[in-house]
């Protein structure tokens, strides 16, 4: 089963940054692993949903949070983004 990795919009006020672009994604998914991301995540970044081929969009944070094995983000997650996360995930980002 391929490693799901997932990318959450980020809600920090100002925050333009994404934790992925697309030609990482490719790479990920060159290696064997699917991603999932929230809708309009790379918007403020200016990379719109169609910039991400083959990628899985949900419509919240916590759907990602709680499917996804590994985590990428910029900022630190909500406290009810950290409960939703599956046992044995990984969240990678600036904490």
């Amino acid at each position: 089963m391929p490693l799901l990795i997932g990318v959450p919009a980020e809600t920090v006020d100002g925050e333009r940054r994404l934790s992925v672009v697309p030609d990482v994604v490719k790479k990920y998914q060159g290696l064997g692993a699917h991603v999932m991301m929230q809708v309009g995540a790379g918007v403020p970044a200016h990379f719109r949903d169609e910039a991400f081929a083959e990628v899985s969009v949900v419509d919240d944070a916590l759907s990602v949070f709680g499917e996804a094995e590994v985590v990428l983000c910029v900022q630190p997650p909500t406290t009810a983004s950290i409960a939703a996360m599956k046992p044995g995930s990984v969240l990678l980002g600036m904490l």
